[in-house]
């Protein structure tokens, strides 16, 4: 061992300050109680949101859904519960003033090719020169 080594390892702890101790202590159990409070919110709202996007999928005259300005976490849970029901979402605006989620069904269309035999026929009859004089 060295030198500087021997004399840290002699050397005593500070005295611990109890006051401080629990001080720390304190403000430790009530972070984590905040924590454990901000998450049931969030979980709450979350649970709200996926009811209200529920009932909005089941109704076939509705096509889009507003939600009330909110801030950003808010917003990104409204997202993220629209993409797992197949939504599409978008925010419209000023940031930390009146920012808001709309959420829009998505519009499927369908296309039906119909080819008669008329129209092959009209092919057959009229090809393309596709013949080329050099």
């Amino acid at each position: 061992m060295d030198l500087l080594g021997s004399i840290l390892s002699s050397m005593e702890t500070p005295p611990e300050n109890k006051e401080e101790k629990k001080a720390r202590m304190k403000q430790k159990r009530v972070s984590e109680k905040l924590q454990e409070q901000s998450r049931k919110e969030k979980a709450k709202f979350r649970s709200e949101v996926e009811k209200k996007v529920s009932q909005f999928v089941k109704d076939q005259s509705q096509k889009s859904l507003k939600f009330d300005p909110m801030d950003k976490l808010q917003r990104s849970i409204v997202h993220d519960v629209g993409e797992i029901a197949g939504l599409i979402s978008h925010s419209f605006g000023t940031e930390e003033v009146d920012k808001y989620t709309i959420l829009y069904k998505k519009v499927t269309i369908k296309v039906i090719i119909i080819i008669t035999a008329s129209s092959v026929m009209c092919r057959n009859i009229h090809p393309v020169n596709r013949s080329y004089d050099s």
